[in-house]
């Protein structure tokens, strides 16, 4: 049984662009003293991927990025704008609707 990873939420922060995520890809890399090849290897994907991904290509698969940030000690979240939070749920009370 695969037990979820802690969070530690004093280290999120909002990534904007594809350019941040990979700026913020190839600074966790060096920090932990990886090359570009050993993080693909790790994550077993293809250096070309790394490549891509650190240079904020908008073409890179979700699923491979998702392995680097496990193999990086990351994982993915979402949240949403406050002001767009209060315009949806604002939408949903004037309808009614719950969905």
């Amino acid at each position: 049984m695969n037990t979820p990873p802690t969070l530690i939420p004093l280290l999120g922060f909002p990534l904007l662009s594809l350019e941040e995520v990979g700026a913020t890809v190839r600074r966790l890399r060096k920090e932990q003293g990886l090359r570009q090849d050993e993080l693909a290897g790790v994550a077993n994907v293809g250096l070309r991927f790394i490549v891509d991904l650190e240079a904020g290509k908008a073409t890179i698969q979700m699923g491979k990025a998702l392995k680097v940030l496990e193999a990086l000690g990351c994982v993915l979240s979402f949240s949403m704008r406050s002001d767009l939070y209060r315009a949806l749920m604002g939408t949903k009370q004037a309808s009614g609707s719950e969905d």
